[in-house]
């Protein structure tokens, strides 16, 4: 069996796990974006109900409590989501790293298969032409000897 045999599934291996490592990291960016987006989203709602609110004039002493406590209850919310936020993108910077380093191990591998390839294909020709070269030797002789 070939070197380059040998190595084929140990490269498929590799290959595997860099598409499954990129499948994860593709996940995470997902993730990360919709996490934006939510951010986003509080954000505005929040500014935007404050600016209701600061439009609406004076207030009574239950209705400024309930305001208090939404808006309390909105920032928590903002800041849950960046916390949120800020652990995916933690994830996604490891999923990142993880992904670089197998699609490094991954096409070192192929190249490594490659190359075992190409000294296979080298070796076969030089046995061809060794082969041919015999061929012609011998059939040379013959001629020569009759």
């Amino acid at each position: 069996m070939s070197r380059s045999t040998r190595m084929q599934p140990v490269a498929e291996v590799a290959l595997r796990r860099e598409r499954e490592a990129a499948a994860r990291l593709g996940e995470c960016q997902r993730r990360e974006q919709a996490g934006v987006q939510r951010l986003e989203e509080l954000r505005r709602y929040r500014d935007e109900y404050t600016r209701q609110f600061a439009a609406g004039g004076s207030l009574g002493a239950a209705r400024l409590r309930d305001y208090r406590a939404f808006l309390d209850r909105l920032n928590q919310a903002v800041e849950q989501q960046g916390e949120l936020l800020l652990r995916v993108r933690r994830e996604c910077e490891t999923q990142r790293r993880r992904w670089l380093d197998l699609h490094g191990r991954a096409e070192a591998l192929g190249k490594v298969v490659e190359r075992y390839r190409v000294e296979e294909r080298a070796g076969e020709e030089r046995r061809e032409q060794k082969e041919l070269d015999q061929r012609t030797l011998s059939t040379g002789r013959s001629d020569g000897e009759t």
